[in-house]
């Protein structure tokens, strides 16, 4: 006897069919509006939101061995993790829950008690005496991460706070200092002007004051003696020999020639002009 195999044929409701339909546009959409510009050509072409789905989960989760290989990878960049002096809460927030991400992507049971306990061992020293207190006074085997966060925020917003305070306080410090400076300055600038000011009087070599009159007058009367000029009582000026004027030194008509018509010096008779 010749056996028949039958197929079962299923029938499914214009309705159902319909909302299949609509579930896996729905679906579809979502996952295209998810993709980036240099993503969405991949799946262009796909009709069907698990097949878009299984391309993009292929690419990026790979097999089993590549999913293991990336996950010790992101393992040790978790465990490396740590923030330095000079970056900002919120940019190492960011980098600390994408790195926690990651390895929820890829499988990694990450638990609330081993994310707060690395976000408090991974804080700069900045935030040292938080970390304590919030270790002393909480049990962290309950606490959620969204605490510990809202309080290492207020903790961050007081330093701020703190840290404009004293560098206000060092501006206006260094501003005062400058003006008091500036004061003094004037103050003894202006009592030096209001000094009375006394006639400087040279001294000579023996430290007595010096006069130069009285230089002169000795230095042109021993002069005149020693060239024949006669004397003068002291304080008058000498008669010049030369010139016939009263002056002391040398006269400055010595040597001329002087003219005999109109008794001046620097010519002879017979080229006067007068």
């Amino acid at each position: 006897m010749k056996k028949v195999k039958l197929i079962k044929l299923y029938y499914m409701h214009p309705r159902h069919l319909e909302k299949k339909k609509i579930k896996n546009a729905k679906a579809l959409s979502l996952i295209q509006g998810a993709l980036t510009d240099d993503l969405f050509p991949r799946i262009r072409n796909e009709k069907t939101a698990k097949g878009a789905w299984d391309i993009l989960s292929r690419e990026f989760r790979g097999d089993k061995k590549v999913r293991a290989v990336k996950l010790q990878g992101v393992r040790a960049d978790f465990e490396y993790l740590r923030m330095s002096e000079s970056e900002s809460l919120d940019g190492y927030l960011a980098k600390f829950f994408a790195t926690i991400n990651n390895l929820k992507s890829l499988g990694e049971d990450v638990s609330e008690n081993r994310i707060v306990q690395k976000l408090l061992m991974s804080l700069s020293r900045r935030y040292k005496s938080i970390v304590s207190i919030i270790e002393e006074t909480h049990d962290l085997e309950v606490l959620r991460s969204e605490e510990v966060i809202a309080s290492i925020k207020v903790y961050d917003k007081r330093e701020d706070l703190h840290d404009e305070r004293d560098k206000l306080r060092g501006t206006e410090k260094a501003f005062s200092s400058f003006k008091i400076g500036n004061n003094q300055g004037y103050n003894s600038h202006k009592s030096f002007q209001s000094r009375p000011t006394q006639k400087w009087q040279p001294q000579d070599r023996r430290g007595s004051n010096w006069n130069p009159n009285k230089t002169l007058n000795s230095y042109s009367n021993s002069n005149w003696n020693n060239t024949g000029g006669g004397s003068s009582q002291a304080g008058e000026k000498p008669q010049c020999q030369v010139c016939q004027k009263h002056h002391f030194g040398l006269c400055r008509h010595k040597g001329k020639p002087r003219c005999g018509r109109c008794n001046r010096f620097g010519h002879i008779t017979k080229d006067c002009e007068s």
